[in-house]
């Protein structure tokens, strides 16, 4: 993906989060050297991997304010959360991402034994998602199942998330706003 395919991105940073404490208006962001794959991709959006190989972002500005409002803390006036804009525009060199287009690619199979609902729930609360139980064959009830696969194009697609492999300059960080509640 090149920097002129993209628009303006966000990050929110909840207070007490790494990027909260850490002001990327001055270190820009980094992340640790990994291999770039699929799983990979998978495992960054929906177990939040450690040490990162990617940094997320958004296109929506609401979905970073989301974010930037909930982290070890709810933030208030006296301890905010940030919603970083970034330009990668004059970055030189930098690997972006649709993780929607690289979960999909090569999937044979993306489904489910939910109801029309469970996509919602996925996006909502992924864990009750696999609580509640739906109809099945006979009469009888079953808890659905679904993929890691899945789950990470829900929540890429509910967070309108971008992903990019490799460090962001602090040049590229263009805005750092306060929200709270």
């Amino acid at each position: 993906m090149d920097s002129h395919d993209l628009p303006i991105l966000y990050k929110g940073a909840g207070p007490g989060t790494y990027w909260h404490t850490n002001d990327a208006t001055q270190s820009g962001f980094t992340t640790q050297p990994g291999i770039a794959n699929r799983n990979q991709i998978v495992n960054h959006i929906t177990a939040n991997s450690r040490p990162p190989i990617y940094l997320s972002f958004t296109t929506s500005f609401a979905v970073a304010k989301r974010y930037a409002l909930y982290g070890t803390s709810r933030a208030t006036q006296a301890n905010p959360g940030f919603v970083y804009s970034v330009n990668l525009m004059n970055m030189p060199n930098f690997n972006a991402y649709d993780p929607v287009a690289e979960i999909s690619a090569g999937m044979l199979i993306h489904g489910h034994t939910g109801d029309q609902r469970l996509v919602v729930r996925i996006a909502l609360d992924h864990k009750r998602a696999t609580t509640l139980q739906v109809d099945g064959p006979n009469g009888t009830k079953i808890v659905p199942s679904f993929s890691t696969e899945l789950r990470g194009l829900t929540f890429a697609l509910r967070d309108a998330e971008i992903v990019i492999g490799g460090n962001v300059l602090a040049s590229a960080v263009i805005d750092k706003l306060s929200v709270q509640w």
